[in-house]
């Protein structure tokens, strides 16, 4: 047997829930103006990896963040960002070996692991096309028909997979998490 609805409860009910989401709101409001209070006053130090987030989150949305190589990646990044290097300036040979005894492995690594995106975005790109990730990534962080030759591989439409300049990969991300 159901009982009927009462009308008053409902009322109270949704007055209540209306009530919760405004003073949610306003908490959020006032929580984003110490925030941006904050930034203003805070020292360059605090300040100093802004990007490291925003570079995270691109590894992880290219589904390598889990990858040795990302960790390189990281590395080289995070050096190139606070002394305002770039790949131009010196050779990526010259960049590992400063991390490593064996520079070749780490940049081994670190190509590994911008294939295995690029694999991973092209899987994204012949299940939708339109995906939000794909369609940022692809043509931002890699060269798009070197995406689409692996797309065409994974589709048996041919022999040869689509390659990575390792080089043009860490310059793109450097340019890509400073905006």
């Amino acid at each position: 047997m159901q009982k009927p609805i009462n009308s008053i409860e409902v009322e109270s009910v949704l007055k209540n829930i209306s009530q919760s989401l405004i003073l949610k709101r306003t908490v959020e409001k006032v929580q984003s103006l110490f925030n941006t209070n904050l930034s203003f006053n805070s020292s360059p130090v605090q300040d100093e990896k802004y990007w490291l987030p925003k570079l995270k989150t691109i590894l992880q949305k290219l589904g390598i963040i889990g990858e040795i190589g990302s960790k390189d990646i990281i590395t080289i990044i995070n050096y190139m960002m606070e002394n305002g290097e770039t790949l131009e300036n010196s050779t990526l040979n010259e960049l590992c070996s400063k991390f490593t005894d064996n520079p070749k492995s780490m940049e081994q690594r670190m190509r590994r692991a911008a294939n295995t995106g690029m694999i991973n975005l092209a899987n994204l790109g012949l299940e939708d096309y339109s995906n939000d990730v794909f369609t940022e990534y692809s043509t931002n962080l890699y060269n798009f028909e070197q995406v689409r030759k692996e797309m065409d591989y994974i589709r048996g439409k041919s022999c040869k997979h689509g390659n990575v300049k390792i080089k043009n990969f860490l310059n793109s991300i450097m340019l890509y998490i400073q905006d």
